[in-house]
């Protein structure tokens, strides 16, 4: 039998409560953000980050002349075949489209080689739609960079660079460019992965780039990629076409190395400096000098700290170069160092540069011979002055004579430098290293052919 639980008795004063409370109003809703409140959530990092580097962002258009033929052989091979140039062909402009960014308010732009590859004429677009008129200063083919000059009477915005080599995979990624011609777009990402190797074309790899699924399309290539603190981390450059949201930039770090190649005064304007700079904790530091150059001529030595070029201060190797950019053989120019804890002021009068020896080079290092193809040779053979560089001779047992090239043979390429004379020739090969690999295109009646040949 179960046993009966006595009853618990609620007090009246409980009771009137509780319905008191159930009768009361509920409680209300938080209140909705106020209209500032929801603008400064929306400035996200990336938001602030594109307001800070969007007036150092171009569009680039580049317009070069080619040839059309309107025969039945595109004009390369009727030269070929007939040993003239085309009658029927006509020469019309080609206009490509391409991003950059400034990376010097003295009007360095940083883009992709291929963007301006054989460009007459360069024109830079800025967000506001200011149009100016740019020059190519160099090219690295190999490396697929290029720097243009914007002459502008005041400094220009432009973009820190940051570091590439502390990426972090799912790290938050910006790209600015030109896409499609739709200027100044902005797309956002993601760090995909790194150290990828692309293959763009058969004369071009390139190798530890950056992936990222920010939408890069044709137009995108030379502009940058961003972190969100504003910083360059890299250059657009490369899509898989085959596939969505796979792009490909150029670390910045690979770009920081071949700025040093890109902005080399010396090389540019054909000088001879004789000392060799680099950035250092300590501020920009001289390594090496040559002797019996100006730089040594001039006073300069190992172990100087560079302070200033004509009194203006230069505390990078890219300042450096930028301001010695402008110089021409015969000028002077004063050099403000430390040594030893004392400031000095040197002069360091510069020189022309001898021009390369192009077929002592090319015999150096790939065992080749080659001749101008003059008005003589031009009869002899039924060729164009000019078309080319002809094989005269092949060192035996040479990568050359292994691979079968012949005497006749005409080199017409070097990576991708066009070679007609032998001056051509030793700009081409200057400063090569050995253990190089250079593609070259040679031509043999009406065939090319292309190799890749090694400096010794």
């Amino acid at each position: 039998m179960n046993e009966c639980k006595p009853l618990r008795l609620i007090p009246m004063a409980m009771l009137i409560a509780l319905s008191t409370a159930l009768a009361a109003d509920p409680a209300p809703l938080p209140r909705a953000p106020t209209p500032q409140q929801l603008h400064y959530d929306r400035r996200s990092p990336v938001v602030v980050a594109v307001e800070q580097v969007k007036d150092a962002v171009v569009n680039i258009s580049s317009t070069r002349l080619v040839q059309v033929s309107t025969g039945i052989f595109n004009d390369e091979e009727f030269e070929r075949f007939f040993g003239m140039p085309d009658p029927f062909s006509r020469t019309v402009k080609a206009t490509s489209l391409g991003s950059g960014v400034v990376i010097h308010p003295d009007g360095y732009v940083l883009t992709n080689a291929h963007v301006v590859a054989r460009a007459s004429e360069i024109t830079c677009t800025f967000g506001q739609q200011t149009q100016v008129k740019a020059r190519l200063v160099s090219a690295d083919p190999a490396h697929d960079l290029a720097i243009l000059k914007i002459d502008s009477p005041k400094p220009l915005p432009y973009v820190r660079m940051g570091r590439s080599d502390d990426l972090m995979i799912g790290e938050t990624v910006i790209a600015i460019g030109n896409p499609l011609g739709y200027s100044h777009t902005v797309t956002t990402g993601v760090v995909s992965a790194v150290e990828r190797e692309v293959q763009l074309g058969q004369q071009l790899v390139l190798k530890g780039l950056i992936q990222t699924d920010a939408s890069i399309n044709p137009g995108n290539s030379g502009g940058p990629l961003l972190n969100v603190n504003a910083e360059l981390i890299g250059v657009n450059t490369a899509i898989r076409g085959d596939a969505q949201n796979i792009g490909f930039a150029i670390p910045i770090q690979t770009a920081r190395d071949d700025l040093a190649y890109l902005l080399d005064f010396a090389r540019v304007n054909d000088l001879l400096f004789g000392a060799t700079l680099a950035d250092a904790k300590e501020g920009l530091t001289v390594n090496e000098v040559k002797a019996g150059t100006p730089a040594a001529e001039g006073g300069l030595a190992a172990g100087d700290r560079v302070r200033s070029v004509d009194g203006k201060e230069c505390p990078t190797l890219m300042d450096f170069n930028v301001m010695m950019l402008g110089k021409a053989p015969g000028q002077t120019c004063r050099l403000a160092v430390v040594r030893d804890g004392k400031n000095q002021e040197l002069k360091v009068q510069l020189l022309a540069a001898p021009k390369p020896d192009g077929n002592a080079l090319l015999w150096e290092h790939f065992g080749l011979k080659v001749r101008e193809v003059d008005a003589a040779a031009a009869r002899k053979f039924n060729l164009q002055p000019g078309a080319g560089l002809m094989v005269v001779q092949m060192a035996e047992n040479s990568q050359a004579d292994r691979i079968g090239l012949q005497v006749g043979d005409l080199l017409v390429q070097v990576d991708r430098l066009r070679v007609n004379s032998l001056d051509d020739l030793g700009k081409a090969l200057k400063g090569v290293p050995p253990g190089q690999t250079l593609q070259m295109t040679f031509v043999r009646g009406r065939y090319q052919l292309w190799t890749k040949l090694t400096a010794k």
